[in-house]
C-alpha cells in the first residue's frame, strides 16, 4: 500500500490542529496511526497551522529540517505558510493527484 511504501522509506508525521486527547481517541479507532513516526498536535506545539511555530516545533520533534521534509495538506493557507518557510509542499485535493505527485517526486 502507499502508506507502507512511505513508512518503509521515510519518517511519516502528522501535524494536526487538535488536542492530544483527540489523537488518543483516534488511535483507538485507526490502528495505522500507531505505525507513524509521530503526531504533532497544535496543543503540544502551542500553535496552530498555518502559524510557522508549529512547523518549527515539528522539525525539532522529528529531528528534521526544511531541506529534508515534504508537507502535504488540504488547506491552501497551510501550504502557503509551509512554502514561505521553504518547505517542499503538495496541496492535496484528490487522492490520484497525491499518488501522481509522490510517484513523480519520491519515486514511490
Amino acid at each position: 500500500s502507499l502508506l507502507n511504501d512511505l513508512l518503509n522509506n521515510f519518517q511519516v508525521w502528522i501535524i494536526s490542529n487538535t488536542t492530544e486527547s483527540h489523537i488518543k481517541s483516534l488511535k483507538s479507532k485507526f490502528s495505522f496511526l500507531s505505525q507513524l513516526s509521530g503526531i504533532i498536535t497544535s496543543e503540544r506545539a502551542g500553535a496552530h497551522k498555518p502559524n510557522p511555530k508549529i512547523f518549527q516545533f515539528a522539525f525539532e520533534e522529528a529531528n528534521a529540517d526544511v531541506t529534508s521534509s515534504l508537507f502535504i495538506d488540504d488547506g491552501y493557507g497551510n501550504i502557503k505558510s509551509a512554502e514561505n518557510l521553504g518547505l517542499f509542499s503538495h496541496h492535496y485535493t484528490k487522492f490520484d493527484g497525491l499518488v501522481d505527485f509522490l510517484h513523480t517526486n519520491l519515486e514511490i
